[in-house]
Parts: C-alpha cells; structure tokens; sequence
C-alpha cells in the first residue's frame, strides 16, 4: 500500500514549488525543528517531556493520536518568545512508556495528565494554558473539567 503523503510531498518537491517544504506532514517539520523543544527533561513518571522559553506563564501542550509532543515544535518557536512551552508524550506514544501502553482511556490520560504537572509544579503551579490538538484537545478539555 503507497503512502500518500509521501508521493504527496514528492510530488510537490518535484514540481519545483518553492513553498514545498510547507506542505509536508506537521511531524517531518517538527523533526527539523526538534531543537526548538529542548529535551531538558527526558523522564517524569515514565513520561517523555520537551520543554522551551524560560519566562512567563506555562502552555502545555497535548498532542493528537498517533503523534508525540513534538507536534509543536513549529507552534514552540514563537510561543517561547512569550511564555514557556512544555509538551509531552502522551501514553503510548513518543518516548513515554507505562506499564500499560494500550490503556488510551481519557481518564487515564487525564490521570497521567494532571500526574505530570504535579510532578513537575508540586502544589504550586504557576499560571498554565493546555493547549491540545484532535486526541490532546479533548485531554485538555477533560483535565480542566475535573478543575485540575
């Protein structure tokens, strides 16, 4: 079976568009921007961290299924200019690893969730925005719901 992003993309580099590197898949432009999420944090519960900016409030950063936390690697390179950018690999996903990986119910990611920020901000967080994408997006929804 052909990947159609892949003949998609090559497609486009061929036609000698110069705006075709815009069009490739948010993962391969995050993969030439990794170094804008700085891996200061390899572990925290089990899960994978990147984090970027040093001042300002938090964004936290959820990412869709079948992504990892490099997903906002593009979205990082402004947002650090501002406030600091944390994301992480959610369950299964990325460079995370649990006990469970095949356990992708919200509630254990809203567990996992609100575990990481404890982990990393104890009881005194500062001010955070989650921000989540498709998967991440309801996370986040369902985080803030349970007034974590």
């Amino acid at each position: 079976m052909e990947d159609v992003r892949t003949n998609r993309t090559k497609s486009l580099r061929e036609s000698k568009d110069p705006h075709w590197l815009s069009h490739r898949p948010l993962s391969l432009l995050a993969l030439l921007l990794k170094d804008t999420l700085e891996d200061i944090i390899h572990y925290c519960a089990g899960f994978h961290i990147y984090e970027a900016g040093i001042e300002g409030p938090v964004v936290f950063c959820l990412h869709g299924g079948g992504y990892s936390g490099l997903s906002f690697a593009l979205s990082a390179s402004k947002i650090k200019e501002n406030a600091r950018v944390v994301a992480m690999d959610l369950r299964g996903h990325g460079k995370s690893f649990t006990n469970n990986d095949l356990d992708l119910s919200i509630e254990t990611l809203c567990d996992d969730v609100v575990a990481v920020l404890k982990a990393l901000y104890g009881d005194s967080p500062p001010a955070i925005i989650i921000v989540g994408h498709s998967m991440g997006g309801s996370v986040a929804v369902h985080v803030v719901w349970q007034g974590s």
